[in-house]
């Protein structure tokens, strides 16, 4: 069989680790895409966790430029993982599971997130199921420690799943981490193991740390789920760690909302969508003329908050809809839908001068709680700070480069 020829890189700036058990056609699949589709800054290191039939020697035949380390026994995904980070070399670790296709352009969308600001600490790409559809633009946590991949199922090129956003936490499938982020929280926890929930409670030490999750939509990765492994297990593993789980984050639980089944609530999936920001920002526009500065403003000054726009008059052209989407934007149609948010924004800023006939209505019935302003305020970040929404890169302690 045809070797696996990895590139040569002396000092990488990336280690991507995969833990494999089974499923050798998919091994190889996955990590041809990898040579195929990743700039090389990269070296790989594969954990295999006692595969069956000689699997583990058939992979030392037919890697070239990687690292095989052959477990004697099923460690689990978590364990297994943390072997592969003890010896990895680059300061950024990416798990990738061993039925992960990647895209081209992958590791570059996610390194360009991570390294964006030092507090970012992992970074997740867009997730398709292998007929094209979405299966995961970040997950969903709830109050009772239930998790649901958002959007599963749905077109991945709808609005709701094209722009970066802050997120409790992402599936391992595939995640971009900062080396020395992820040994600071003892890595993957192996009371999870062998597998569930040992993702979650990552993301969710990390950002007890004060560290960022983020979700980053340029980066695409079509992931077959459940190649190694049986749906009947994969029910007994979530339902032995989820009271694991629970009992270790029930404090911090309390401030999501309660469980919303996929066919259930959609305005209790949108709180938990935008649960993890610090504040969220509805701005209602007359239509686009002026709104690239003043989204960009306040993209800028708020960019770890939830933020929506709305235009009276139709949404903009595919290039204003790229970058508003870059910028972290959710781009609303229609009213309808803010209609279906009660409660939901700390602050709506109007923008033109028709705007507030346009949205004035359902604003004052949907979002009484908001703080509501005008963009041509003297002071915008004053006046919506005395609102309490202060600019959060104006508060966030500074931290060293990490990594």
């Amino acid at each position: 069989m045809k070797k696996l020829v990895f590139p040569p890189v002396s000092r990488p700036d990336v280690t991507i680790v995969m833990v494999t058990f089974g499923a050798p056609k998919w091994v190889r699949r996955s990590l041809r895409a990898v040579i195929e589709r990743t700039e090389p800054c990269y070296e790989v290191i594969v954990v295999d966790n006692a595969s069956p039939r000689g699997m583990a020697d058939a992979l030392s035949r037919q890697l070239e430029n990687a690292r095989l380390i052959s477990n004697p026994v099923n460690r689990g995904f978590g364990p297994a993982c943390n072997q592969g980070a003890n010896v990895a070399r680059g300061p950024l670790l990416v798990f990738l599971n061993s039925d992960a296709l990647v895209h081209p352009g992958w590791l570059s969308s996610l390194r360009e997130a991570i390294e964006s600001r030092p507090r970012i600490a992992a970074v997740a790409p867009r997730l398709l199921n292998l007929d094209g559809t979405l299966q995961e633009a970040g997950a969903l946590l709830f109050g009772n420690g239930f998790t649901q991949f958002y959007g599963y199922g749905d077109d991945p090129e709808g609005s709701q799943y094209g722009f970066p956003r802050e997120i409790d936490y992402a599936s391992a499938a595939c995640l971009l981490v900062r080396r020395r982020a992820f040994f600071e929280v003892g890595g993957f926890d192996a009371i999870y193991a062998p597998a569930y929930y040992e993702d979650v409670d990552l993301c969710l030490s990390l950002r007890e740390r004060g560290y960022r999750i983020l979700y980053e939509p340029r980066a695409r990765v079509t992931h077959a789920r459940g190649a190694s492994s049986s749906p009947t297990l994969a029910v007994r593993l979530w339902q032995r760690n989820h009271p694991l789980f629970f009992e270790r984050w029930k404090d911090r639980l309390r401030s999501r909302p309660e469980y919303a089944p996929p066919d259930g609530n959609p305005r209790l999936r949108i709180a938990a969508r935008d649960a993890p920001a610090s504040t969220r920002i509805l701005v209602a526009a007359e239509d686009e003329a002026g709104a690239r500065d003043l989204s960009e403003r306040l993209a800028g000054l708020y960019p770890e908050s939830a933020r929506t726009i709305v235009f009276g008059g139709g949404a903009p052209d595919r290039e204003g809809v790229d970058r508003l989407a870059s910028a972290g934007w959710e781009i609303v149609s229609d009213q309808a839908t803010i209609a279906k948010r009660l409660f939901h924004y700390d602050a709506v800023v109007f923008h033109g001068e028709n705007a507030r006939g346009i949205f004035g209505s359902v604003v004052d019935e949907t979002q009484p709680q908001a703080a509501r302003l005008s963009s041509d305020v003297p002071d915008l970040p004053g006046a919506l700070a005395a609102a309490g929404i202060p600019p959060r890169d104006l508060a966030e302690a500074p931290r060293p480069d990490l990594g």
